[in-house]
């Protein structure tokens, strides 16, 4: 349940009209970033930005979306390479070859149910958008690819990819595939850590990219401090 190429086409021009009075890349600085969604008087106030996503809120500021997705990895739920138990539900129903009505209400409650603590699963909210574009309902589709695109956003307007100096910033190993998806890349089937950062190889395209690498400095922090614990 891949995201389809007129939305894909549809996020990139969002975002170009989104980013365009300010197109700057911009590593996250994560000590600044929690402490500012750790200031209740600041409008970057986690609590008060995790509201709106829910929401789908679509009014976010570039530095809104950022605090917003780099800041949950200060969220006691922040866990990169947890494994839901809905996981497995969810692979049964996206096997099957035809899906009815009854099979996209199980992906939503299922969906939902994973995103309670992975609010930025990208496959997961990928499968919702696929749900409600099955079942014609516009209102929570526009919800949910507001989401979507929240956080795609903030992990564009970290870097370009093209270097380890100029990364993508992740706080989760799959939201790197959904750069690619987004951005039109087909993975090539490696994938190299170098240091901390993850290599992934393309296919070949008319960019002329060999590869994307993405910075998943937060992802490796977390592994390894359930290491040490």
């Amino acid at each position: 349940m891949k995201i389809t190429r007129l939305l894909i086409i549809f996020m990139i021009l969002y975002f170009t009209k989104t980013m365009g009075q300010n197109a700057q890349l911009v590593k996250p600085d994560y000590g600044i970033i929690e402490k500012e969604i750790n200031d209740t008087s600041s409008r970057y106030d986690y609590s008060k930005l995790m509201e709106r996503f829910q929401k789908g809120d679509s009014t976010f500021t570039i530095e809104e979306k950022r605090h917003l997705y780099y800041g949950f990895i200060f969220q006691n739920n922040y866990s990169p390479y947890k494994r839901s138990e809905y996981a497995d539900s969810i692979r049964i129903i996206r096997q099957k070859q035809d899906l009815n009505e009854e099979d996209y209400r199980k992906l939503l409650n299922y969906s939902n149910k994973i995103l309670e603590d992975d609010p930025f699963n990208t496959s997961v909210i990928s499968n919702k958008l696929t749900a409600y574009k099955k079942l014609k309902n516009e209102k929570d589709f526009r919800t949910t690819l507001s989401q979507f695109m929240t956080v795609i956003e903030a992990i564009l307007s970290s870097g370009n990819g093209a270097t380890k100096e100029m990364a993508f910033y992740v706080i989760a190993v799959p939201h790197e595939y959904a750069v690619l998806n987004v951005l039109g890349f087909k993975y090539a089937g490696k994938q190299s850590l170098v240091e901390h950062y993850d290599y992934l190889e393309v296919e070949e395209n008319e960019y002329k990219i060999n590869g994307l690498y993405f910075d998943i400095t937060p992802s490796l922090n977390s592994l390894n401090s359930k290491k040490a614990d």
